[in-house]
């Protein structure tokens, strides 16, 4: 073999195995169980009490698997599946759905972003959670539809989020309806902006979604501001939400929140939270407060003791639990103790 054509299939030889190297994927296992006690007043027609056995009352109970793969020029290959369950009995959360938490595919780039498409948590979502003093327990802005069931998460979609630059960050998503002759039927389109700096953090949020077909004229939209500042080992946040258009996922009108947190050792965190809806023309409304303790015994595990009221008045009848109900304008009290584990 001459010496040019020796050198040059070296050199290809090691070009080739950098790239192998440098495309070596990671796969991560990961996830969190929650199980628990609940008490609940009010918890059928009649208003009887219950007593029972719970699942994701401080924070969902799922599992995932993450991977991504380095394609070099700072961009990376991601996939994301995640499975919600119910602990207490094996179950699936969604009954049908593999994979009910998330489940998308895309490229980030260190520089332009991330793109991904399939099964994602809602912008709304998303620019909601980290403002909410509970973090996603079951008594929280949750249970007064902030966040509509329909738009928990959001089927094949498009999603992205913008690196951070000087504070800023942008995230947009597009559902395709994917009806035939009606475009707009089940579409979904939410854009935020998010400021943060220091111990502030802030956002704002629009989402808008249309009919299912035959409905696809109709639209709920729904307009979110929410804040959050931390100083030592306090956190005071907020946010509001004005709801209209005649789709309505949720009755108009508007919904606020405000918590505060503390953290009162390394191992011991306390929180609480008051969140009202006031339904728009009418004298009805919905006011909830949660406390909630946690008590960490090591960085994996996890005590809590999770207290909430919430009082209707008039035509509201939402549930402490996310998306239940009660009788119209009745009172709901419940308490739930538990542990959760994440891997």
């Amino acid at each position: 073999m001459k010496l040019s054509s020796f050198v040059l299939a070296a050199a290809f030889g090691a070009l080739v195995s950098t790239h192998q190297a440098n495309a070596q994927p990671s796969v991560t296992l990961y996830g969190e169980i929650d199980t628990g006690i609940q008490y609940l007043t009010h918890a059928d027609a009649a208003g009887d009490s219950q007593l029972s056995m719970t699942t994701g009352s401080r924070q969902p109970t799922f599992f995932g698997i993450r991977a991504t793969e380095d394609l070099g020029a700072r961009t990376s290959a991601v996939v994301n599946l995640s499975q919600v369950f119910n602990s207490n009995d094996g179950s699936q959360f969604n009954p049908g759905v593999e994979f009910s938490n998330e489940a998308y595919v895309g490229l980030t780039n260190e520089t332009f972003g991330t793109l991904t498409a399939g099964r994602h948590y809602s912008v709304l979502f998303d620019n909601t959670i980290i403002y909410d003093a509970s973090y996603f327990a079951k008594y929280s802005v949750f249970s007064d539809n902030f966040i509509p069931a329909q738009n928990f998460w959001v089927d094949n979609s498009i999603k992205y989020k913008s690196p951070e630059i000087a504070g800023l960050s942008t995230e947009l998503l597009y559902r395709f309806g994917g009806v035939a002759g009606d475009n707009k039927a089940g579409r979904v389109i939410e854009a935020s902006i998010k400021y943060a700096s220091g111990g502030f953090a802030g956002s704002a949020t629009y989402s808008g979604t249309n009919g299912n077909a035959g409905m696809s004229s109709e639209k709920d939209i729904r307009i979110a501001v929410a804040a959050k500042y931390t100083f030592k080992s306090i956190t005071v946040s907020g946010g509001y939400e004005n709801i209209s258009g005649s789709l309505q996922l949720s009755p108009a009108g508007c919904t606020y929140f405000g918590g505060l947190g503390y953290q009162v050792a390394p191992d011991l965190n306390l929180n609480a939270e008051i969140y009202r809806y006031d339904f728009k023309g009418s004298s009805s409304s919905v006011t909830g407060y949660v406390g909630t303790a946690s008590y960490s015994l090591s960085k994996r595990t996890t005590l809590y003791l999770l207290a909430g009221f919430v009082n209707n008045k008039g035509a509201g009848n939402f549930g402490l639990n996310p998306y239940t109900t009660t009788a119209l304008g009745q009172s709901q009290m419940g308490a739930t103790i538990g542990i959760m584990h994440r891997f």
